[in-house]
């Protein structure tokens, strides 16, 4: 028979332990080819949820840095926490007391603060607080510094006695505050103002308020950012 009306020539038999790969016989462990014509298979895509979770944590990571380079207020020393503590105590009572219990946790108070502070002669050195008001009065500087819990040590409005804590001009301590803003954190020095037998003077115009928001007259000595 000739060539022309023969059949078409019979497929190459493949080994076993082969296959035919784009027309190369290759070992069937071979891992298969990942490209077809040229052409990358498609890769995978994150769903959008992801990729908005994503963008949230890098955002939370931005503003913990802002944060840290702000600087946290540095943790408040013993005599301070013992202070404040005998303070909630204090203002404990009063939430849920009556008009005695009131008279009889202020007494009780001024006794407290007075143990903590009058072995150094009511002197501290090294609390830490938020500056929450600077004013001045006949030019000398009137500042109030909170130390938390709603309790702030302030040098007074300058009427009557209290002028006398008020901040100097062209002392070191006038001129530290000078630099400084509300909300700044500092670190402060000075001596509580007693009051009669009271180590602390506080000034609120109406009793509970002395009690839940107390305001103690401060002489500063020294007052720095944080």
């Amino acid at each position: 028979m000739d060539a022309e009306h023969q059949g078409p020539p019979a497929a190459p038999a493949i080994p076993p332990g082969h296959r035919l790969e784009n027309g190369k016989l290759v070992s069937a462990e071979q891992p298969a080819i990942t490209r077809i014509m040229g052409k990358d298979l498609p890769k995978p895509r994150l769903p959008r949820r992801w990729l908005l979770i994503g963008a949230a944590l890098l955002l939370l990571l931005v503003v913990a840095l802002v944060a840290s380079t702000r600087g946290d207020p540095r943790p408040a020393p013993a005599d301070e926490k013992d202070f404040l503590a005998k303070v909630r105590h204090g203002q404990d009572r009063v939430h849920h007391g009556n008009a005695v219990t009131l008279v009889s946790a202020r007494t009780q108070r001024s006794l407290a603060l007075c143990k903590i502070l009058r072995p150094r002669h009511e002197r501290v050195r090294g609390w830490v607080g938020t500056i929450h008001g600077i004013d001045t009065h006949d030019d000398e500087g009137v500042i109030t510094v909170s130390i938390g819990h709603h309790t702030d040590l302030r040098t007074g409005s300058g009427a009557g006695a209290e002028k006398r804590v008020l901040l100097r001009p062209g002392s070191k301590v006038f001129e530290s505050v000078a630099r400084l803003d509300d909300g700044d954190h500092v670190v402060i020095d000075g001596t509580f103002v007693r009051d009669g037998r009271s180590c602390v003077k506080e000034t609120s115009l109406f009793a509970k308020n002395s009690m839940l928001t107390p305001d103690f007259l401060f002489l500063f000595s020294s007052i720095t950012r944080a």
